[in-house]
C-alpha cells in the first residue's frame, strides 16, 4: 500500500482510515512552508492575541496540503468528513455562512468547503491556544476531568471522541506513527512552553497529552469536529473566532504548489 508522502519528511507515512490509497504530496515541504511564511496570513495581528507563531501558520499550511491531495482519493473518509456539503446548525461553515458569502467563498465548491474550514481553524486556534500545540487544560473551566479538560491548539477533550468513528481511528494511526505528528514545525516561534501537568488519568489523560504532544492529529480531529459540532468550540459557537480571507488565499497558493498523485 502506498502512502502519504513528502519529499522533506515533515509529512511522514500515514494510513488513510478506510485502508485506501491516499493521494500523495510530492512537492517539497519547504515550498508549503515558505509560501506559510511569507504571507499576510503570517503578518496578520490577530484580536486579543498578536501575530501567530510562524511554527503554527507553517503547520496549518502543511496540514491543508495533506488534506488537498486527500481530497483527490474519493474513498479518504478523514478529508471527504472535512469537505461534505453543509449541513445543520452543528456546521462551523453554516455558523459561518455569511462571512463566507462576504469573502466570496462558494460553499457548492467541495475544495472551498476545505480551504474555508481550514480558515476558520487558524483563526479559532488563534483564539483557543494563540496557536500554541503546548496549551493545556483551559483554566477558566471549573473541575475539570480527565474527560472534559481540553487541551491542545484547539482545545479538544476527550468526551468529543466519540463523535465520529474516524476520531478513535485517527488516534490509533498518529500514536502508531508520531514522526506524522509535525509537532517541532508547530512549535516554531512559540514563545512559551505550557508545562501545566494534564488532568486525571488514564485514557482522558492519555488523550490530553497526545493533543498537545501531536499537532497534526489535533489539527485533523479539529477539521471533522468543526464540521459535526460546531458548539464544542466557544469562540465559534459566540462568532468570536476571526475568519481572516488572507489565510485562504494562502492556502489557495499551497494548492498551486503542491503535486499531488495518486
Amino acid at each position: 500500500m502506498l502512502k502519504l508522502v513528502a519529499v522533506t519528511g515533515l509529512i511522514l507515512a500515514l494510513s488513510c482510515v478506510t485502508g485506501a490509497e491516499p493521494a500523495r504530496a510530492t512537492q517539497n515541504d519547504e515550498r508549503v512552508a515558505d509560501v506559510a511564511a511569507r504571507s499576510a496570513c503570517a503578518r496578520h495581528r490577530w484580536a486579543g492575541r498578536g501575530f501567530a507563531p510562524v511554527g503554527y501558520i507553517k503547520g496549518m499550511a502543511l496540514m491543508y496540503a495533506k488534506s488537498f491531495c486527500e481530497s483527490r482519493d474519493p474513498a479518504n473518509q478523514v478529508a471527504a468528513a472535512m469537505r461534505q456539503p453543509l449541513m445543520g446548525s452543528n456546521d462551523a461553515l453554516v455558523r459561518y455562512r455569511e462571512d463566507l458569502a462576504r469573502n466570496g467563498v462558494d460553499v457548492n465548491n467541495d475544495i472551498e468547503r476545505l480551504r474555508a474550514v481550514y480558515t476558520l481553524a487558524i483563526g479559532e486556534g488563534m483564539m483557543e491556544s494563540a496557536g500554541n500545540t503546548t496549551e493545556g487544560v483551559d483554566a477558566t473551566v471549573r473541575r475539570p476531568t480527565a474527560a472534559t479538560a481540553e487541551a491542545g491548539l484547539f482545545q479538544q477533550s476527550f468526551d468529543s471522541l466519540g463523535r465520529s468513528p474516524l476520531f478513535a481511528t485517527l488516534f490509533e494511526q498518529y500514536k502508531a506513527n508520531a514522526g506524522a505528528c509535525l509537532l517541532e514545525v508547530f512549535k516554531e516561534g512559540v514563545r512559551r512552553l505550557d508545562t501545566r501537568p494534564v488532568v486525571g488519568s488514564g485514557r482522558g489523560a492519555e488523550f490530553q497529552r497526545f493533543t498537545r504532544d501531536c499537532p497534526a492529529f489535533a489539527t485533523e480531529f479539529a477539521m471533522i469536529l468543526f464540521r459535526i459540532n460546531q458548539r464544542h468550540f466557544g469562540p465559534v459557537r459566540r462568532h468570536e473566532a476571526e475568519y481572516h480571507q488572507p489565510c485562504n488565499d494562502m492556502l489557495k497558493e499551497v494548492e498551486s504548489v503542491v503535486t499531488c498523485t495518486p
